[in-house]
């Protein structure tokens, strides 16, 4: 048993000295090693929430150090990643790790209390999903799952139908791990909103999603709440669009 796995299983609980104790005394090696002390060890003194979320970043986004999204692994655990047990996994469990390392308790993460850190999800504004700008490069070996038609994607970036994502709320902002940026509002995380999923059409091979964007650039300014855009899904789980006409 790993400390950030004890520390979940049994801070703030009176036997938590001794089982933390019994931990440590049964690895091999430094607890300095593990991910989540490495983490801890880089940061300034005293640190805030905003520097552990960089580091964190900075550290989870080291090609070196091998960490790889993988939606596979559905609602992996975050404690693994800090105590070096797991590197590939989905959003959720990165997420979970920086919400770990802010809640345990010295040296081990900030320890500020459980309900000022959370993870949150978000399904889209309808709960259909929602199309966020994604780096064309990818993100922790996740690549743009949408072949963008019409030169929507903006500043050179890719675009990511995501059915939900994961991120961490402090102090009512929202941390987003895998894209290093944060948000006033889980909505904003939304390039394209989709539409409710009864309005999915499914003809032959392809699903069509009808979209409503946040904000559309035209020439001469920006429009927003504009309507009728749609994406496509293929039987092999690619994405194409927006068209402003369907099927396409």
């Amino acid at each position: 048993m790993k400390p950030y796995r004890i520390i979940k299983d049994y801070y703030p609980s009176p036997v938590f000295k001794a089982k933390m104790e019994e931990s440590i005394k049964g690895l091999q090696g430094s607890v300095e090693n593990l991910p989540g002390m490495k983490i801890m060890n880089s940061l300034p003194k005293p640190v805030n929430f905003q520097q552990l979320f960089d580091s964190f970043v900075a550290f989870i986004s080291q090609q070196q150090n091998g960490y790889k999204w993988d939606g596979t692994v559905r609602r992996g655990e975050a404690e693994p990643i800090l105590d070096g047990e797991l590197k590939q996994t989905e959003c959720g469990a990165f997420a979970g790790a920086l919400v770990a390392l802010a809640q345990a308790p010295p040296p081990f993460g900030l320890g500020l209390p459980k309900s000022d850190v959370t993870k949150e999800p978000y399904y889209g504004r309808d709960k259909g999903g929602f199309v966020s700008l994604h780096p064309a490069g990818g993100i922790l070996g996740l690549h743009p799952n949408v072949n963008a038609m019409g030169g929507h994607a903006l500043g050179g970036e890719g675009l990511y139908f995501w059915d939900s994502h994961k991120v961490v709320k402090y102090q009512n902002r929202f941390y987003d791990v895998m894209y290093d940026t944060t948000y006033p509002r889980l909505e904003d995380m939304a390039l394209y909103h989709v539409l409710d999923n009864q309005n999915a059409v499914s003809l032959e091979q392809f699903t069509y999603y009808q979209v409503e964007p946040t904000q559309v650039h035209v020439a001469g300014g920006i429009v927003y709440g504009r309507k009728g855009y749609w994406f496509k899904k293929g039987l092999d789980s690619r994405y194409a669009g927006p068209s402003e006409s369907m099927p396409f």
